[in-house]
């Protein structure tokens, strides 16, 4: 598949710069399927009696390239340092900074999801096959390139699949040091993990600090990291976590 999408967009090229003429061509295509093994990494920290928070970022990238990447034709490493390791490092240190403080008011689960690149695999199997009554579930926050608010900027997708998340972040991004940019639609939210637990009508809230030209490109690496801004990132999840297990959480 990837080597007929690298030939279809050769083809496009030429023709493009003059070189070659529009015409029709046929291919007779082979598809091998193959099955592999992923795995999907969660954690469950005990807290009180509130609802569960869950809280998710993708550990999966795209390898060597390939389907998916935008440097056609270029076989090389592409570590994702901010698609998706930035969520990860922030899922992470939200981790360890509950763990390290009092009993949160209900539990929290940290999922690590794999084949997200792929369609939102781990993701999806968890919701048909989960491991815990998602009836407890009030919300999820989604962490998917979190790793470029270096500006104190961050877009906030899905705030609109509950009513009571636009004054929560009104309050506490500002008080995380950051100036969200929030989108109070609860459709259309895209290709990310928060959007299968949307299906569930499980309220959910995507942090984004935005598209930039390494996307899914192998200079998307470590030296792109913007380390002040995923701290604040941090403390908005944190303040997130808290208003979620201290208040209802309907879904709109």
């Amino acid at each position: 598949y990837g080597e007929v999408v690298q030939l279809m967009d050769g083809l496009e090229r030429r023709v493009a710069a003059g070189l070659l003429s529009v015409c029709d061509v046929g291919f007779h295509v082979r598809v091998a399927r193959e099955l592999g093994t992923a795995r999907n990494v969660l954690a469950r920290l005990p807290g009180g009696a509130g609802p569960v928070v869950l809280l998710g970022a993708h550990l999966d990238h795209l390898g060597y390239g390939g389907p998916g990447s935008l440097a056609v034709g270029v076989r090389e490493i592409h570590n994702g340092a901010d698609d998706n390791a930035s969520g990860c490092a922030v899922l992470l240190e939200v981790a360890r900074l509950i763990a390290a403080g009092d009993r949160p008011a209900g539990d929290v689960v940290f999922a690590f999801w794999s084949g997200e690149e792929l369609g939102l695999l781990g993701s999806r199997h968890f919701t048909q096959n989960p491991t815990l009554d998602l009836g407890l579930v009030a919300c999820n926050l989604n962490l998917d390139m979190v790793g470029r608010a270096g500006d104190g900027r961050l877009s906030v997708l899905g705030a609109g699949s509950s009513p009571a998340f636009a004054a929560w972040l009104a309050e506490a991004g500002p008080a995380a040091g950051l100036e969200l940019s929030v989108s109070l639609s609860a459709q259309g939210l895209g290709g990310s993990d928060h959007q299968v637990f949307l299906e569930r009508e499980i309220p959910v809230l995507h942090l984004f600090s935005g598209l930039h030209g390494d996307y899914h490109r192998p200079t998307d690496d470590a030296e792109g990291f913007e380390a002040e801004g995923a701290a604040k990132i941090t403390s908005l999840v944190l303040d997130l976590v808290d208003r979620a297990q201290g208040a209802e959480l309907p879904f709109s």
